[in-house]
């Protein structure tokens, strides 16, 4: 006869790792501080070596931090309510700090609240992790106070390469 399939057994591993996350999860929502904290450690156990649990958990919530946010903060501009998109992007970076779209999103958003100063330093940013999409930028219009700006045209003149 044969052995009917047993449903697997939630590994302590598995159970130990769900653990893990939900801690790491409640810890976002803590405070900013916390928060900050918390990815700065994350970012640190996502490239250990060997892989393990806490790199493997610690993967996950970056992922799940970054993409949340800056879904958010895509909602938050499509409302224009652009103050609230460029603290999703900024928070987007504690996790992700050298995703070139995120900078570039921060920029945009910045731009638009008003901020000449942080928008001009994200666009740097992500130029400077590989952000290429010179027409975007040109074409973006909520980018247009900061053409007034020298370190605009010093910018695309580097994009352009």
């Amino acid at each position: 006869g044969t052995v009917p399939p047993q449903p697997a057994a939630a590994t302590k591993e598995a159970e130990k790792q769900a653990a893990h996350y939900e801690r790491m999860m409640a810890t976002l929502n803590a405070g900013i501080d916390e928060r900050r904290a918390m990815l700065h450690q994350a970012n640190k156990d996502a490239v250990r070596e060997p892989d393990s649990m806490e790199r493997r958990v610690a993967r996950q919530v970056i992922a799940g931090v970054s993409m949340g946010d800056l879904d958010m903060s895509r909602q938050y501009m499509a409302e224009k309510r652009y103050d609230n998109a460029a603290r999703l992007a900024e928070e987007a970076l504690l996790a992700r700090p050298d995703n070139a779209n995120a900078w570039y999103t921060l920029a945009v958003a910045s731009a638009a609240a008003g901020n000449i100063k942080r928008g001009l330093e994200a666009l740097e940013q992500a130029v400077q992790k590989g952000f290429r999409n010179w027409d975007r930028v040109e074409a973006e219009p909520l980018l247009a106070k900061l053409r007034k700006d020298p370190r605009y045209a010093a910018l695309m003149a580097k994009l352009r390469g």
